[in-house]
């Protein structure tokens, strides 16, 4: 992986965890509407949530994960309460911004390994008046 790719990475996971910061914002202790994230009560939510950003060559797999029972409760809602999704806003804006800046990153990344490394290097001497190429230009006539 490229250093373009590698910093991509290194902003997605801060930026996930700051977006989901944001969309955790409003401040209890009243509940959030149904089907709006949920109120910020401790803090808990969001800091038991890891971030983590890869890439295989043509995806970036972000993971967002808490060991919290609750959050998924309240992602998805149960049998007594509505969902108050906060996973999903933040995919939303990761499927909006991603693409473009993977793209970026990639083009970036590409053009770097294709700049010359050091001095331009000297072609490698021919033997007998031109080598491969005076062979196939004697071939065809030319």
């Amino acid at each position: 992986m490229g250093q373009s790719i590698d910093k991509l990475l290194a902003d997605v996971r801060a930026e996930g965890r700051d977006k989901l910061s944001e969309i955790l914002s409003t401040p209890g202790p009243e509940p959030s509407e149904p089907g709006e994230p949920p109120h910020k009560q401790s803090g808990d939510l969001l800091e038991s949530y890891t971030f983590d950003a890869t890439y295989d060559g043509e995806t970036i797999v972000v993971t967002m994960q808490s060991p919290l029972p609750y959050a998924d409760a309240l992602e998805y809602g149960t049998d007594r309460m509505a969902a108050r999704p906060h996973r999903q806003p933040l995919a939303d804006w990761l499927a909006q911004t991603l693409p473009d800046r993977l793209a970026e990153a990639v083009q970036l990344d590409l053009l770097e390994t294709l700049e010359p490394q050091g001095p331009a290097a000297e072609p490698p001497p021919t033997a007998g008046g031109g080598g491969f190429f005076a062979g196939v230009r004697s071939f065809f006539g030319f």
